[in-house]
């Protein structure tokens, strides 16, 4: 078969590793011509492991002659930790289909059928999330009704050994939801779609699988704001948003995930349903809430969450500044920062950023230097009043070159479009994986 290699994110070296049990530190030793040989076969095995669609038994044929062809001239320690490791492969791989048809008839009794994906494009969909790095391919997909469902199933994980990955939207970049070993079952929390709203309270309660912007329009259907909108809202659910402290850029006023959770409800890794006290701080106790924040699906599987909705402001404004270069830009957004005006949103971007991207998002011409865009919202004469003292920092202590409204509502309208197809960063840039936090002396 002709060569491909798995993705670039992968190094050959670990492959090999992974799919003939090559010892890496003895492998760095082998003779460069013999090692090639080893990735080339491991490459082609890979196949087999993340894409059902690959005949498994015509890359055996093309392994095996391959193998064949080269073994006469390998030394004995090499040919034959070779020739292990393959046949070592392919009895796992044997293995699975025995495995898979005891756990089908497991789950049928936890679970109705139209919630367990057997097909293979559902098992592909679901070997990667937006990074598209594909490690494994899982046993199975499903999709629990209920959170007794999802208990019951993490109660059999445990018996039968298999591992188990909560998967939202798969809209992540930091390969939460990417099947790393052998044996995992995903679930999809995609039928785990109620939501309702304490209009009193400002509160809305969603199950785990409900769409971010479903929420963001649930709630202004009901006159009132959710402001976790991170780029992914569209894709991305809200149980993924706890289990990542997702944010966006109403977080510089009403801050990421973490500030805006009230309370949970999760399946334990052994199977219980616990839920957090519905308060936003309490003396009761560790604070679990915040203590599984962020876990990506690892402390357990969220099934249903209380978050904070505010009241839509009367007003938001936004302004934009080109400043002469990115330490100027930054020091002026320090100084907003520091100013206790409260913006809703702030947001940077370098010389190269402003030539690149910026202006080919709003499709307008930029003078060479820092783009900063800030805004507020709130009731219209305070954000009248913010705005006057913002405008004094940015032009009369940093010098910056006033955009006007003009300028900040292009940025406001087109935030997200710097993550779509034509206008985002690609490989080997990186994005979107990483917020680095920093106090103003660093």
């Amino acid at each position: 078969m002709p060569h491909k290699g798995p993705h670039v994110s992968i190094s050959a070296e670990y492959v090999v590793n992974r799919i003939l049990r090559i010892n890496l530190d003895e492998f760095e030793r082998w003779p460069q011509s013999v090692r090639q040989l080893a990735i080339e076969l491991a490459e082609e095995l890979f196949l087999v492991a993340y894409n059902p669609f690959i005949s498994a038994s015509a890359v055996r044929k093309s392994v095996d002659e391959h193998y064949q062809n080269e073994s006469q001239s390998l030394a004995h320690q090499y040919a034959t930790a070779i020739s292990e490791g393959i046949t070592m492969f392919w009895c796992a791989h044997e293995a699975e289909p025995a495995f898979c048809r005891e756990l089908e008839g497991r789950l049928s009794a936890i679970m109705p059928d139209k919630c367990i994906m057997r097909r293979r494009g559902a098992l592909v969909a679901s070997s990667t999330d937006a990074t598209d790095l594909r490690m494994e391919l899982p046993l199975l997909v499903v999709e629990p009704d209920t959170p007794e469902q999802m208990s019951a199933l993490i109660r059999l994980a445990n018996e039968m050994k298999f591992a188990v990955i909560p998967r939202g939207g798969a809209s992540g970049l930091t390969g939460g939801t990417v099947p790393a070993r052998k044996r995992t079952v995903v679930v999809s929390t995609t039928r785990l779609t109620a939501k309702s709203i304490d209009a009193a309270a400002k509160t809305m309660t969603c199950q785990a699988g409900v769409i971010t912007q479903d929420a963001i329009d649930f709630a202004a259907a009901h006159g009132l704001l959710f402001t976790v909108d991170p780029a992914s809202k569209t894709a991305s659910t809200i149980g993924g948003n706890v289990a990542e402290n997702s944010g966006g850029p109403f977080c510089f006023e009403y801050g990421t995930t973490i500030d805006n959770l009230l309370s949970w409800s999760m399946v334990t890794p052994t199977g219980e349903i616990i839920r957090t006290l519905p308060v936003p701080r309490h003396a009761s106790g560790p604070d679990l809430t915040m203590m599984f924040l962020g876990s990506e699906g690892t402390l357990g599987v969220i099934t249903e969450v209380t978050l904070k909705i505010h009241p839509q402001p009367e007003a938001r404004e936004f302004r934009a500044y080109i400043f002469k270069d990115f330490h100027t830009a930054l020091e002026a957004g320090a100084e907003l920062m520091r100013s206790r005006l409260n913006p809703c949103a702030i947001r940077l971007y370098d010389e190269t950023e402003t030539k690149t991207h910026v202006s080919k998002v709003f499709g307008i011409d930029l003078d060479k230097g820092a783009y900063l865009v800030f805004g507020f919202d709130g009731r219209k004469d305070i954000v009248a009043s913010q705005m006057k003292y913002a405008r004094e920092i940015m032009e009369k202590k940093f010098k910056g070159k006033d955009l006007g409204s003009k300028g900040g509502e292009y940025w406001w309208k087109n935030k997200y479009k710097f993550f779509y197809p034509g206008y985002m960063f690609h490989v080997p840039q990186a994005f979107g994986t990483l917020d680095t936090v920093a106090d103003f002396s660093h």
